[in-house]
């Protein structure tokens, strides 16, 4: 069986999902599968984190930032007192940019996934393992 598995950070984190992903489908390789992984890589297609030997990496080059302009709101709130209410907002601020962002980055990578991997793959007998937040999905188009 071929199995695509289409993970954003997994040549770049190793967290809990990516440790699992990882595992998991080197397992699958080990049973004779081939297993290919596509994720987001820099724009010379270079990642952080290699896969091990029996998962084929595809990585997707491109400007992919997660957590884009989080360091300098972070460091903006460092001078405001702990208790105040501007803060509070500050915080809330914060939070609300940080969900946008994320949800952008999870966007842009599932139009990147759905331009580069056509239907054709899922009619060919392609099996994919999406690792998305809730309620995201990869919309094939014909």
């Amino acid at each position: 069986m071929k199995v695509l598995v289409l993970q954003s950070e997994l040549g770049v984190l190793r967290g809990g999902g990516e440790n699992f992903t990882r595992n998991l489908f080197t397992a699958f390789a080990a049973r004779g599968h081939r297993v290919m992984a596509a994720f987001v890589a820099d724009c010379r297609g270079k990642y952080r984190l290699p896969l091990p030997p029996s998962i084929e990496p595809i990585p997707l080059p491109g400007w992919w930032v997660r957590n884009l302009g989080q360091a300098t709101l972070s460091s903006v709130s460092r001078y405001m007192p702990y208790t105040s209410q501007f803060r509070t907002q500050w915080n809330r601020l914060q939070e609300a940019i940080a969900w946008r962002t994320v949800a952008w980055y999870n966007r842009r990578f599932q139009r990147r996934v759905e331009g580069e991997f056509p239907a054709a793959l899922l009619q060919q007998g392609e099996n994919v393992k999406l690792h998305q937040p809730v309620g995201q999905s990869v919309r094939w188009r014909a």
